[in-house]
């Protein structure tokens, strides 16, 4: 039998208001001065699926630059 799969790990490029604890990506949301966890972690069969879960949990993924946004960042 193969078995195949692909793991999409994300960290937002925008770290200023994130901290990463214990493989959890943690964001500061200033309004209500609150840590809000982020879900970083994609699993699927291929890069495209993994990066569709992505978008639609709110990141923002650029492959042709290595770059990605959080949900909170990417529209600042």
């Amino acid at each position: 039998m193969i078995v195949g799969g692909y793991t999409l790990d994300l960290y937002c490029d925008r770290t200023e208001r994130h901290v990463i604890l214990e493989n959890n990506t943690y964001y500061f949301k200033p309004d209500t001065s609150q840590w809000i966890p982020l879900g970083n972690q994609f699993l699927g069969e291929t890069y495209t699926e993994c990066v569709k879960q992505a978008k639609k949990e709110g990141w923002l993924v650029y492959r042709s630059i290595d770059k990605c946004l959080c949900k909170y960042c990417k529209g600042k």
